[in-house]
């Protein structure tokens, strides 16, 4: 899911002398940096360096296929072979991947390590970008990895499932029981016309044709309509198609189940929009609660104390973002805009001095009030004396 919230970034690039891509070792940095969180920093590597070879070999498809096929009712037989079919899939599965993470430069970072009597889970989070850096969103992918360091699962938190849930409703594409279906799709409403639209949703899915997908989701009986399941699904689809469609979706989610813990993360977005800042703040202390607390998770809290205009609490959002991630550019530039807003210029200048020792690199203090976002600060006596030092 594209996270679509707008970033408060300054129009810095032409405001610096140099800048350095080295940075200290951030607070969550430190948290990694145990023996089990080995595993899930060598994943994110994967993810950077796109080595789908390295990600597919890490995944234990005996383990995911075994998740995707229980409750099916199918033979030992015709699991074995559902399994090897499968297995026959994985270097595709994470081609796919791949391409969608380098489609938006993604970045994967781990964000947190839990240990499991099995293993552990890993979260990592997928920073957007577009082609020019700037912010296009976060992903949050939970893994589940076993002692062997192998991934059995990930729930994908922008689609409020795990891949094996996913890859289930696909895998009604290539089966012709309609209680199996109704298995796979937890309803008792499929009749055979309604076989066939299930059928044809897992084609149009796997061949990714996203607005066949969509319409073909419309197509579905009132009674699965109001399920959990064909709302997500609907939300991730519509996320590769127009505005329109896509707000639509979540508000659809939102009408329905948005009481859900799980799917909080996929309503940020819906709160924004409807400009319910509160509801974006407690989606968001949820997700916090039941994942991780990192600085995107404060970040986004800080815009949406920003826009309540509650600028005590954005402020302190953001600097809890600082605390934790400094190496995430976004909320030093949010800071400044809630120095701006509350004429702070001891606020504006500290966060800039911040932001200089963070990133080595310097502003120009005169292209700075150069710029019509920051003339407020030119006559003040704090900015005189910190120009000097830069001149």
């Amino acid at each position: 899911m594209n996270r679509r919230l707008p970033l408060l970034l300054a129009c810095a690039g032409n405001l610096l002398l140099g800048l350095s891509a080295s940075h200290a070792e951030t607070a969550m940095e430190k948290n990694a940096s145990n023996p089990l969180a080995a595993t899930g920093q060598q994943l994110a590597e994967i993810l950077n360096q796109r080595d789908q070879a390295a990600f597919a070999q890490m995944i234990d498809m005996d383990a995911l296929g075994a998740r995707v096929t229980a409750g099916m009712g199918l033979p030992e037989r015709d699991q074995k072979d559902f399994i090897a079919g499968m297995k026959k899939s994985r270097e595709r599965m994470a081609a796919s991947t791949m391409t969608q993470i380098e489609a938006k430069h993604g970045q994967a970072k781990l964000v947190k390590t839990l240990k499991k009597s099995t293993g552990s889970e890993q979260i990592i989070r997928i920073d957007y970008s577009n082609a020019e850096g700037e912010s296009e969103g976060y992903e949050y992918l939970q893994f589940e990895i076993d002692n062997k360091q192998k991934i059995g699962d990930w729930f994908v938190h922008s689609q409020g499932s795990r891949i094996s849930d996913f890859m289930r409703r696909l895998a009604a594409s290539m089966v012709k029981d309609k209680n199996l279906i109704t298995t796979l799709f937890g309803t008792v409403q499929f009749d055979g016309d309604v076989l066939k639209i299930v059928q044809e949703l897992s084609k149009k899915m796997q061949a990714l044709d996203y607005p066949g997908a969509y319409n073909t989701l419309q197509q579905f009986p009132d009674g699965y309509k109001k399920t959990v399941n064909w709302a997500t699904l609907q939300v991730a689809v519509a996320t590769n198609l127009d505005e329109a469609k896509y707000r639509a979706a979540l508000q659809y989610l939102a009408d329905n189940h948005g009481n859900q813990p799980a799917l909080q993360f996929m309503l940020i977005d819906h709160y924004f929009y409807q400009q319910q800042y509160d509801r974006m703040i407690k989606a968001l202390e949820t997700f916090e609660r039941r994942v991780v607390e990192d600085g995107v998770s404060n970040f986004l809290k800080c815009n949406g104390h920003y826009f309540a205009k509650d600028y005590v609490k954005a402020r302190a959002a953001c600097q809890r973002s600082i605390e934790l991630e400094a190496d995430v550019r976004s909320p030093y530039w949010t800071l400044i805009e809630i120095a701006r807003s509350t004429q702070d210029a001891k606020l504006a200048l500290a966060t800039l001095s911040d932001y200089e020792q963070q990133f080595e690199t310097e502003f120009d203090p005169d292209k700075l009030v150069a710029l019509e976002s920051y003339q407020w600060l030119a006559n003040r006596d704090e900015f005189k004396r910190w120009a000097a030092e830069r001149r």
